[in-house]
């Protein structure tokens, strides 16, 4: 009986300690991507580097939906409680040009007012799986 318990216990903490090998990154331009760290951990994040290995937090998970232009990256949160998704949604906008974040935290309709005051057009929001994976070297 010890034997099975500890058995069950070496197989729980392996399957454990794996749970985010399969993570992936996608690459955005000028230094951005998001990173997942977990399976509702997906964060916005800009590394000065350039590697996009690393860097600092843009938007707190969890990003799914995401896009950018020369100037602008737009992204739709998906809100987590207690960890899980909600099926609530947020928006934001960072400015690249001036790492600045000029819309953050945003319901829909501010969300596309303010896409209307910074003139951006023809940005749609996409499946965050649909940027190109960070190659791990």
């Amino acid at each position: 009986m010890k034997r099975t318990i500890r058995y069950l216990f070496i197989m729980f903490i392996t399957l454990v300690g794996c749970a985010g090998l399969g993570n992936k990154s996608y690459l955005l331009q000028d230094g951005y991507s998001v990173m997942y760290i977990s399976v509702y951990n997906a964060k916005l994040i800009y590394d000065e580097t350039g590697t996009n290995t690393s860097g600092s937090t843009v938007i707190p998970e969890m990003v799914v939906r995401i896009n950018e232009n020369d100037r602008y990256i737009i992204a739709e949160q998906e809100l987590l409680k207690r960890g899980k998704p909600t099926g609530e949604y947020t928006y934001w906008i960072e400015d690249k040009l001036n790492r600045t974040i000029v819309g953050r935290a945003l319901d829909f309709d501010d969300f596309q007012n303010q896409l209307s005051e910074l003139s951006i057009k023809d940005l749609e929001l996409l499946d965050v799986k649909t940027f190109p994976v960070l190659e791990e070297s």
